[in-house]
C-alpha cells in the first residue's frame, strides 16, 4: 500500500514501480486466458523456489460499512487490498474499485 499524501514527499517512483509490477502480471494472466503457458526457455530463466510451502501473507485492506457498492448495495464489506490511500483527501483505492473515506472508526479510549 502506498500513502499518498505524505507531507509533499515524491510517491511517484512507487507508483510506476507498483504500475508496472500490476501490468506485467495482467500481461501474464491475459496470456495463460488464451492458453499461453510458460514455455521451456520462460522456466529456465526463472529462479528456483526449493523446499517450498504455502503461506499466507496479510494485506492491508479496510472493513466497515459501504453505500453505494455497486455489487453489494449498502452493507458491511472487507475490502480487496488497499494499492493507494490518501487520509488528507478522503479516497482509498484497492484492488477492485476506489472507495471514498467516511469517518474512521474510533476503538472505546481514542
Amino acid at each position: 500500500m502506498i500513502e499518498l499524501h505524505r507531507g509533499g514527499m515524491d510517491v511517484g517512483p512507487s507508483l510506476i514501480f507498483e504500475a508496472g509490477r500490476l501490468e506485467c502480471l495482467a500481461a501474464d494472466l491475459r496470456q495463460m486466458a488464451v492458453g499461453q503457458f510458460p514455455c521451456p526457455s520462460d522456466l529456465v530463466a526463472a529462479p528456483v523456489i526449493a523446499r517450498w510451502t504455502w503461506a499466507v501473507r496479510p494485506m492491508m485492506s479496510l472493513e466497515g460499512f459501504t453505500s453505494g457498492h455497486p455489487r453489494l448495495g449498502n452493507t458491511t464489506v472487507r475490502t480487496t487490498e488497499v494499492w493507494a490511500i490518501d487520509l488528507e483527501a478522503g479516497w482509498a483505492r484497492t484492488l477492485s474499485r476506489l472507495y471514498v473515506l467516511g469517518d474512521a472508526h474510533r476503538y472505546v479510549g481514542q
